[in-house]
């Protein structure tokens, strides 16, 4: 996860939000709830062709059970998020702690 102010979107004194499954896929099945996957699938980062991952056009990613095509590196990007996307959000930080630390 990398909080700053930086994204495309993002208003002064906003802030952008970006998550990454580090290739784990840890957030390709896994069984969120309806809501919670909606709000992420609204927020996955599709590739710009920067050349940041050296990917090129992105990759094919499994996100929550939904098979998204050119996803950035960084899988998701939540610019200025709602409530709604901040309970997102920590949700997807909890999927990946576990993964991590019952994986790692």
């Amino acid at each position: 996860m990398l909080i700053d102010g930086l994204g495309e979107k993002v208003e002064p004194g906003g802030w952008t939000v970006w998550f990454d499954d580090g290739e784990s896929g840890c957030f390709g099945h896994f069984p969120l709830d309806e809501p919670m996957r909606e709000i992420a699938w609204e927020n996955v980062d599709f590739c710009g062709n920067c050349g940041g991952c050296n990917r090129g056009a992105g990759t094919c990613k499994m996100i929550f059970g939904k098979e998204f095509d050119s996803v950035c590196v960084t899988l998701m990007k939540f610019d200025n998020p709602n409530v709604e996307a901040v309970e997102c959000m920590k949700r997807l930080s909890e999927i990946r702690r576990d993964y991590i630390f019952g994986n790692g």
